[in-house]
């Protein structure tokens, strides 16, 4: 027969175990707190702040090129372009899948451009340039089911006398790794002129970009303008063609 001391202390040594578990666990857990607050707190505070306030880039409208009699020859107009943000979507494949149905995108593509070493983090990817009118309802159609999918307001070049005088115009297009190596004011998805007058006066076309400090949610919408920089629009270029 046991008596009411030693029954108790038995009791006590049963729980021992349990109790020295959970206080493991506890320092476990207060440990891992600390090394979060502490060693890493300013790295997450910062990733935090990166996704709360983004900095977006507003491209300058291009000047343009005319004729010796002021008629234009080379202009812009604004188009819609397809932008993604990986770091917004959550499950990148599944937004990626939902994209290559909705616009017939390739998926091995959208994956190699967010997979570029030239990309920055917080850096959208242009996906699509100047969508049609049906695409872009598509987009705001099925907008809940494309988180981190954007759609920006850009100029677009345009020649109103189609291909006249085109081999002396020359046209635009997106800077590339060598042209992207070699000047420092530009970056990844800049447009710039490739050959004729639109690559001779670059420097007098192109114009100085502006941008916007936005606030954004969860989901990388915009909900409030916190400071803007307006684009100066680039210099017009006179020709001695008569159109």
């Amino acid at each position: 027969m046991k008596l009411k001391g030693q029954e108790t202390d038995e009791r006590k040594g049963r729980h021992k175990p349990f109790v020295i578990i959970a206080a493991v666990i506890f320092l476990l857990l207060l440990g891992r707190l600390w090394y979060l607050q502490v060693i890493h707190g300013q790295q997450f505070r910062l990733l935090s702040e990166n996704n709360r306030i983004r900095l977006r880039n507003i491209p300058a409208v291009r000047g343009m090129i005319l004729d010796r009699h002021g008629r234009v020859l080379a202009d812009s107009r604004p188009s819609f372009d397809l932008r993604f943000m990986p770091e917004d979507a959550g499950d990148v494949p599944n937004v990626v899948r939902n994209l290559s149905t909705l616009l017939d995108l390739s998926a091995q593509e959208v994956f190699r451009r967010i997979k570029s070493k030239a990309r920055c983090a917080f850096q959208p990817v242009t996906l699509k340039r100047d969508i049609a009118w049906n695409e872009l309802s598509l987009i705001k159609t099925y907008r809940l089911d494309l988180p981190g999918v954007e759609l920006d307001i850009a100029p677009r070049r345009t020649y109103p006398a189609g291909k006249l005088a085109s081999h002396v115009l020359g046209y635009v297009g997106e800077i590339d790794k060598e042209e992207l190596r070699k000047s420092k004011d530009y970056q990844l998805g800049d447009w710039v002129g490739k050959s004729g007058v639109e690559n001779i006066c670059e420097s007098f076309l192109r114009g100085i970009d502006g941008g916007r400090q936005v606030e954004v949610d969860a989901l990388g919408r915009e909900l409030r303008v916190m400071d803007e920089v307006v684009p100066t629009r680039g210099y017009n270029v006179y020709l001695t063609l008569d159109l």
